[in-house]
């Protein structure tokens, strides 16, 4: 709660990693979370909830597709703007990472999910709809005990 009332751009994401332990931040974050930090710090935080505490439990439920899946969270989640599993731009290089595995090597992770910040937390007086993004991925065995790795924070890439 207090961390969207009074957002540190300097300090968001080591806070974060604090409240929500089934999520792994790529450091990146730092940087490109200062760019939407001061419109959207509440909404930011609503959405890495989700991911953290309804996303997290999806691993031990069935889905018949990925679109499905991410409809679910959607609509369980009350968000604005349809979750997707995949985004309509090509640009894989883009929304790919590189996190480190239990081995102690680099590994890269595409992040193509992505969860929609679209409304700034000042609507409805700020009427723009954003395309800002929170790109993550489900999350591997072998890379920071299994959690949801969010590979960015930030405007759309």
């Amino acid at each position: 709660h207090f961390l969207g009332l009074y957002p540190n751009a300097e300090t968001f994401i080591s806070e974060c990693s604090i409240y929500f332990s089934n999520l792994f931040f790529h450091n990146r974050n730092n940087e490109t979370i200062k760019a939407i930090i001061g419109d959207f710090p509440i909404n930011i935080v609503k959405h890495l909830g989700f991911l953290n505490d309804v996303f997290f439990t999806y691993r031990e439920r069935s889905f018949p597709n990925e679109s499905i899946k991410y409809k679910t969270l959607t609509n369980e989640c009350n968000l604005e703007a349809d979750a997707a599993a995949k985004d309509n731009n090509d640009a894989k290089d883009n929304l790919t990472f590189e996190f480190i595995n239990e081995k102690g090597n680099m590994e890269s992770i595409t992040c193509y999910p992505h969860l929609r910040l679209c409304r700034s937390d000042n609507y409805p007086g700020d009427g723009h709809y954003y395309q800002h993004r929170i790109y993550f991925h489900e999350g591997i065995s072998t890379i920071q005990n299994g959690n949801i790795l969010i590979g960015h924070i930030g405007v759309h890439l």
